[in-house]
């Protein structure tokens, strides 16, 4: 019976080895989500016909081992996860592949992107880039409009053809609502540099509404100006 049960152990420990060994060969990163579950399931099914608490130790050691090799690894694939942006309809269907490095919402058909040179531009339900990628930073379009920002850090509004129709001149701008759009400016004040509201302008980029101390509403959004 100890001659048998010796057998059994080193069939059981030479087993484990080629198990890990293979894995290592196929998938040197175990942190990988596309591991090899098949070949790992075969070889925990005959290590537990032979003696699962040998083959267990064995396997779980080298797991340890690798886990604390692998971790820039890890990281790195995570890093690429949190990287992707694409789009899903509402049967969790990818109509978008995630190829985008960023992705806002979509209004009024078009959604901004950012590629991997950090420039913004925009796609349309197909996918298809209509607006390029050239602007430090984006936001949804509203009544024809989207608020945009240059490499100087300024912002204004382009149309759905790309066009700067109000040039980038403000410190921030919000989306249009009942034909006006909140712009804001940095002033320079006693206890440093300070954000302030600049007042509300119309599609032309004139001042309709300008700051005088009051809430004002449009279509529901309050805003509070100094």
């Amino acid at each position: 019976m100890k001659k048998k049960a010796l057998k059994r152990s080193l069939i059981t420990t030479l087993v484990a080895g080629i198990g890990i060994l293979a894995l290592q060969i196929i998938n040197p990163h175990p942190s990988d989500v596309a591991f090899p579950v098949l070949l790992l399931t075969a070889f925990i099914l005959l290590g537990i016909a032979f003696s699962g608490i040998i083959f267990t130790i064995v396997f779980g050691i080298s797991l340890i081992i690798n886990g604390e090799n692998d971790d820039f690894d890890i990281k790195e694939y995570l890093s690429d996860i949190e990287g992707d942006y694409g789009f899903i309809d509402k049967t969790d269907k990818v109509v978008i592949p995630c190829t985008w490095n960023g992705a806002g919402d979509f209004s009024e058909g078009l959604a901004p992107v950012m590629n991997d040179k950090e420039e913004w531009g925009y796609i349309d339900k197909t996918g298809q880039v209509v607006i390029p990628c050239q602007w430090a930073s984006t936001d949804g379009f509203s009544e024809g409009l989207a608020p945009v920002m240059n490499d100087k850090e300024k912002w204004g509004y382009i149309d759905k053809t790309g066009q700067e129709v109000i040039p980038c001149q403000w410190a921030s701008a919000d989306g249009f609502s009942g034909g006006l759009a909140p712009t804001y400016k940095w002033e320079e004040g006693a206890e440093g540099c300070i954000f302030c509201f600049e007042g509300f302008i119309d599609k032309t980029g004139q001042v309709a509404i300008p700051p005088n101390g009051r809430v004002w509403r449009v279509s529901q959004r309050a805003w509070l100006v100094s």
